[in-house]
C-alpha cells in the first residue's frame, strides 16, 4: 500500500468518528463492568475522542508515542481520582477496541480493500493499541508501587508508637519481628519522637516480640545506648521466662536498662520521678 493510499484509508476512518462514537456510547451502558460508569460517562467523552483520533492518526509511531503516554496517565488519574475499579478501565479498553473492529470491517467492506492493504492498516491499530494498553499498565503499577510505599510508612509509624503516659515518661511498645528496615526506622523515629516529648524515662516494653536473637538484641543495645546519650533512662518490660532464658543462653547484656516482667512493675518502679 502506498503511503498516500494508507493516509487516504486513516482519513476515510476519521470520518467515522460519529458513528464509533455512539456505538461505544451504546455498548458502554449496556455491558458489566462499563454500564456502572453511570455519571461518569459524559466526563470520558474527551477521552473517548482522542482515543480515536490517535488511532486514526497519520502520524507515525514514534511521533505518536509521547501522546499515547500522555493519554494513558490522564485517564489512568481519572479513573482513580474517582474512584473507579481498574478492571473497568480495561473493559473500557475492550470496549474501544471492539467497536473500533466492527467500524473497521464494515470500511474494509465498503473500500473494497485488498487482503494486503486491510493488513496493513491492521498491524498499525494493533501496535497502537499494544502500545496504549502498556501505558495503561505502566501507570496503573506505578500507582500501586507509590500507595504500597505510603502503606508501608504508614504501617511503620503505627507500630511504633512512642506513648507518654506521664510527663517526661513514656512507653515505647515493639510488637512483632524486626527487620533491618523497621529497626532503622524504629532507632530513628523513637530518638526524634523522644527529643519532641524532651523525655526522661522511656519503658521499651517486649511483650508483644515472638522472638529475641542476638541480631535484634544488638539492635535493641544500640537504641538504649543511644537514649542514653540524650540523657534517657530506658527500663525494659515484658521480660517473660523465655525471653530471659534466650537472653542467658546468647549472653546478651542490657547493662544500661532495668528489666522487669511486666509493664506494670516498669511504670510503678518509676513512677515516683513523675511526682517530682
Amino acid at each position: 500500500m502506498s503511503d498516500h493510499h494508507y493516509s487516504k484509508q486513516l482519513i476515510s476512518l476519521h470520518t467515522q468518528a460519529d458513528n464509533w462514537r455512539d456505538q461505544l456510547v451504546h455498548t458502554l451502558r449496556e455491558k458489566s463492568p462499563t454500564k456502572f460508569l453511570g455519571d461518569d460517562l459524559p466526563s470520558l467523552e474527551p477521552y473517548h475522542k482522542q482515543w480515536f483520533d490517535m488511532m486514526t492518526s497519520e502520524e507515525n509511531l514514534t511521533n505518536n508515542h509521547a501522546t499515547i503516554q500522555k493519554w494513558a496517565k490522564q485517564i489512568v488519574d481519572f479513573f482513580i481520582n474517582h474512584r473507579i475499579s481498574s478492571q473497568t478501565l480495561f473493559a473500557l479498553l475492550r470496549a474501544y477496541r471492539e467497536t473500533f473492529q466492527h467500524l473497521f470491517e464494515t470500511h474494509v467492506s465498503i473500500e473494497d480493500l485488498t487482503a494486503r492493504d486491510a493488513f496493513t492498516i491492521v498491524h498499525h491499530l494493533s501496535t497502537r493499541t499494544e502500545l496504549l494498553v502498556e501505558q495503561v499498565s505502566a501507570h496503573y503499577i506505578s500507582f500501586q508501587v507509590h500507595a504500597l510505599e505510603l502503606t508501608r510508612k504508614e504501617m511503620h509509624a503505627l507500630s511504633i508508637p512512642l506513648v507518654p503516659v506521664w510527663e517526661n515518661i513514656a512507653v515505647l511498645p515493639i510488637i512483632g519481628d524486626l527487620d533491618d528496615e523497621r529497626s532503622q526506622h524504629l532507632h530513628s523515629q523513637t530518638l526524634e519522637r523522644a527529643t519532641e516529648l524532651n523525655l526522661s524515662y522511656i519503658v521499651i516494653d517486649l511483650s508483644g516480640i515472638n522472638s529475641i536473637n542476638t541480631w535484634f538484641a544488638q539492635h535493641l543495645s544500640n537504641l538504649i545506648n543511644a537514649l542514653k546519650l540524650l540523657g534517657i533512662t530506658v527500663t525494659l518490660s515484658g521480660m517473660r521466662p523465655e525471653l530471659s532464658q534466650t537472653i542467658v543462653r546468647l549472653g546478651i547484656k542490657f547493662k544500661d536498662a532495668t528489666t522487669y516482667l511486666t509493664l506494670e512493675q516498669a511504670l510503678y518502679s518509676i513512677r515516683p520521678f513523675a511526682e517530682k
